[in-house]
């Protein structure tokens, strides 16, 4: 998506898509640490 966006020119796509990237590593970091407290809890 964000090639695309270079491709056509599209400085909002490009932006939105990175917005995106952003809180998608952010959630999937926090389901991280969630589990890993979890597993370290229990021993």
């Amino acid at each position: 998506m964000i090639v695309y966006g270079f491709q056509v020119f599209n400085f909002t796509l490009v932006l939105s898509s990175l917005v995106i990237i952003a809180i998608v590593a952010t959630a999937m970091y926090q389901l991280v640490v969630y589990i890993e407290r979890k597993l370290l809890k229990e021993r």
